[in-house]
């Protein structure tokens, strides 16, 4: 579950790739979510998109302006992210 406590430690482990698909895809949310290994991933959404399940992984569906937000406020240092800031 993606809580204030760890979200540095979850922009911190997101991967160059997942990323660059989140943010420059042509959709306007990102979902957020850790699954039950520990692996974090940032996947495009569309408003759409039934976050039903991400939500029961404790993960959370934002747009790519409040994810970079979070990201800024999170004080996270993933140097592919401080790139797009």
């Amino acid at each position: 579950m993606i809580t204030t406590e760890n979200i540095k430690q979850y922009f911190n482990l997101l991967s160059e790739s997942d990323i660059n698909e989140a943010i420059n895809s042509s959709v306007d949310y990102i979902g957020c979510y850790i699954n039950g290994y520990g692996y974090v991933y940032a996947i495009p959404m569309d408003y759409t998109d039934s976050d039903e399940d991400l939500l029961s992984m404790g993960g959370f569906k934002c747009d790519k302006d409040d994810f970079l937000r979070l990201f800024v406020e999170s004080e996270s240092v993933n140097p592919f992210l401080l790139k797009l800031i």
